[in-house]
């Protein structure tokens, strides 16, 4: 798995491609593998995460697709450097009659490409197939950073319409989480996502952080295995934004805001109150 990652991270993307005035071609990378949960694996991940259910912690297959993901990022014909890359949004639904005990078959491709006020969103999905049966999708979206002719625009926001957001009010902080200093590392170990600004200083210096920062998707399933719910539920969604990184090591608070039934949440930096991710949660619950 680290060899893989390493030849991710020296991936040489086309730059001339990144630099043009149309997004990228999608290409056409897909990757398949038929998967079996490893009891100590998964194990190991809910201890880390703090995970206490039966059912599969919503983030985790999309932990098991990353060596899949790093194969398309790392082929060829992508022209997308895997240093640098900025994983900004994310999308997750699960279905959760998965049955841990039998292989699934995991599906993983470029799905989209489209402009950004910063380069371009990179959209890469995940399916997850178990009896020829849909159990879990996600879709993240990852910036690549490039100096392409709309980044250099005084007002870059890719699409010209400016959305006004309402304001949410969230609860006070009820959760809190502590972020260790060797978390980057051991996350970086059971999932394989060893990128070097998560591991310590040194190796995250050179790409402008004073420490190491946690991966987004260790923060994000620690608020996940504080906001799943304790009645089972048939099906779970989640929608977030990975907004600012937590510098390791950190502590974070998690507030929620209710509204029509699902769960908005703020995972804060305590120290200053920066969000380090906003989403929203829905469940739904067997009748």
């Amino acid at each position: 798995m680290f060899g893989l990652m390493f030849k991710a991270l020296t991936h040489r993307p086309d730059k001339n491609l990144l630099r043009q005035f149309k997004p990228p071609v999608v290409p056409a990378i897909t990757r398949e593998k038929n998967i079996i949960i490893d009891d100590k694996h998964l194990a190991r991940y809910a201890s880390l995460t703090g995970w206490e259910h039966a059912v599969l912690h919503p983030c985790y297959l999309q932990v098991l697709s990353l060596p899949l993901q790093l194969q398309c990022l790392a082929h060829k014909r992508s022209p997308f450097p895997l240093l640098g890359l900025v994983h900004r949004e994310n999308k997750i639904r699960q279905l959760n009659h998965l049955d841990k005990a039998k292989p699934f078959e995991m599906r993983v491709g470029f799905s989209d490409i489209s402009a950004y006020k910063r380069g371009w969103d990179v959209k890469m999905y995940a399916r997850a197939l178990q009896d020829n049966q849909l159990v879990y999708e996600a879709q993240a979206t990852y910036l690549v950073k490039a100096k392409a002719p709309h980044v250099s625009t005084e007002n870059n926001a890719g699409t010209g319409t400016v959305h006004i957001k309402p304001q949410i009010e969230y609860a006070d902080a009820t959760t809190h989480i502590e972020a260790p200093g060797n978390i980057g590392r051991r996350y970086a170990k059971l999932s394989g996502d060893a990128n070097p600004i998560h591991l310590n200083a040194l190796t995250a210096k050179p790409f402008g952080f004073p420490r190491a920062i946690a991966h987004g998707m260790w923060t994000l399933a620690m608020s996940v295995s504080h906001l799943y719910p304790a009645a089972p539920v048939t099906e779970i969604t989640i929608d977030n934004q990975f907004k600012k990184p937590l510098l390791l090591p950190g502590q974070a608070q998690l507030k929620t805001a209710q509204s029509n039934g699902d769960t908005r949440f703020l995972l804060e930096n305590a120290d200053n109150n920066e969000p380090v991710i906003t989403g929203v949660m829905a469940n739904y619950f067997a009748l």
